[in-house]
């Protein structure tokens, strides 16, 4: 067992440095020329064998979510107009046909919470964002902050 003394925005900011520091390196081309990469979370756990396949299968997810939010107003507004029991039922039936319309990627029950490792869509940690397994192992090299083994 773990024990954490982080916040949750403190923790939801580790995730979010690593892509732009990644993003950054890859634009600026300082992977490319022979630097180290930085030897924080990211730089020690991205050698990992599995990184590759991992932004592979969050892309669909990713578009998933950049779409439900895309949709989220117009999807709540047809809702909403659905189910006013106030408005004729030809309105309704309207109403009723376009949310029908939308792509079925943009409702946000499609949107899966998968690690940002691994790629695993089951046993993720909301707050870390990342599956169990890399958590425990992340955990016990000490490459988490304010995670440590918990003893009583």
């Amino acid at each position: 067992m773990f024990t954490c003394n982080l916040s949750h925005s403190q923790v939801r900011t580790l995730p979010m440095l690593r892509n732009a520091l990644s993003s950054l390196f890859s634009r600026v081309g300082i992977l490319k020329a022979g630097f180290q990469k930085p030897a924080g979370v990211a730089g020690r756990f991205l050698s990992r064998e599995f990184s590759a396949v991992s932004e592979k299968r969050n892309i669909p997810d990713h578009k998933r979510r950049l779409l439900a939010a895309k949709y989220e107003v117009r999807r709540k507004l047809y809702k909403a107009l659905c189910s006013d029991p106030n408005l004729p039922s030809d309105v309704r039936e309207k109403q009723r046909y376009k949310l029908s319309k939308l792509p079925r990627n943009s409702s946000f029950t499609r949107v899966r919470n998968r690690c940002i490792f691994s790629g695993r869509p089951r046993a993720v940690y909301k707050k870390f964002r990342m599956s169990r397994i890399v958590f425990r192992s992340l955990a016990s090299q000490g490459l988490l902050m304010g995670v440590k083994k918990a003893s009583w």
